[in-house]
């Protein structure tokens, strides 16, 4: 099945869907105007963060330029090649995530768009610039809902809260 098919399926039996692509890679912004354009009324998405956006390392091929032009001259890398997140300077996170915001404009238009999933890496540790980032994440993704996974054991139980 094509992608457009395999969509057009799933949303027969389902009403909501997580998008997990959008990890990977913000995604074009045609794409997803053809995901609302797909889907029925009353069709949500449920979009993950991208991986910046959470403290993981990108790969290089998904940087969108506004955020490769802001990094060093030699970026430092993970095992794997990718770009450590430490390495983006705070103005290439914020291009991230109008990038991030415009990419998702066609769900918001058609009140397809549900929470923004912030599934933070594993290494994210409880301290205080993380719950700082955590306030500021309605500014940067204005009329969303945000949604957090920890995965770092520091976060609970003592911190639930």
């Amino acid at each position: 099945m094509s992608a457009e098919a395999r969509l057009r399926f799933y949303a027969r039996f389902f009403d909501v869907v997580e998008v997990n692509a959008s990890y990977y890679a913000i995604p074009d912004v045609l794409t997803v105007r053809r995901w609302a354009e797909r889907t029925p009324p009353g069709f949500v998405f449920h979009v993950k963060a991208w991986s910046l956006m959470t403290g993981h390392h990108p790969r290089v091929q998904t940087l969108p330029a506004d955020v490769q032009a802001l990094l060093p001259a030699r970026p430092r890398r993970s095992p794997r090649g990718e770009i450590l997140a430490d390495e983006v300077p705070p103005e290439g996170l914020d291009a991230a995530f109008r990038l991030f915001q415009a990419a998702l404009g066609p769900l918001e238009a058609a009140g397809k768009r549900g929470y923004v999933l912030f599934q933070f890496a594993p290494w994210v540790h409880f301290d205080a610039a993380r719950l700082d980032y955590l306030a500021s994440l309605p500014a940067r993704l204005p009329g969303s809902t945000i949604a957090v996974e920890f995965r770092h054991r520091s976060w609970f139980p003592d911190h639930a809260d």
